[in-house]
């Protein structure tokens, strides 16, 4: 024993080097995948939210376009009478629309900007159809 060299403790040592090491791998690996879990969580938020403010502004276009369509057959008292009996339903489904994706962006933790979104549909004054009796 020169130098106070204890090989049993020498083995204890080198043991308790390994499980450190093994277990010091153990959290690397854990950490790096809580992280990757983190980005993938992260990513799918923001294409969620992307996604839900997406389909409003295609819901926007869709209903000017709707609205585009409706204002000629306005012009006509039969194609107006029409739709009198659809009015409802159109309303309905664009308000649904609307409403989801609110509640989505709402449980998202993303506010609505609701300016930004309608910027791209241009106001302009409804004037009503003459309608000849």
């Amino acid at each position: 024993m020169e130098n106070h060299f204890d090989p049993l403790i020498y083995e204890r040592y080198l043991k308790k080097k390994e499980t450190f090491l093994l277990f010091k791998k153990i959290g690397q690996m854990s950490a790096f995948n809580n992280l990757k879990l983190q980005l993938k969580q992260k990513a799918l938020l923001n294409e969620c939210v992307a996604q839900a403010l997406g389909d409003l502004k295609l819901g926007f276009r869709y209903a000017k376009i709707e609205y585009k369509i409706l204002k000629i057959y306005f012009t006509h008292p039969s194609f107006l009478k029409a739709f009198k009996t659809e009015e409802e339903r159109y309303t309905h489904d664009l308000k649904t629309h609307f409403l989801e994706t609110k509640q989505t962006l709402k449980a998202l933790n993303c506010p609505l900007d609701f300016a930004s979104v309608q910027a791209s549909v241009k106001k302009r004054p409804y004037q009503k159809p003459v309608l000849n009796p």
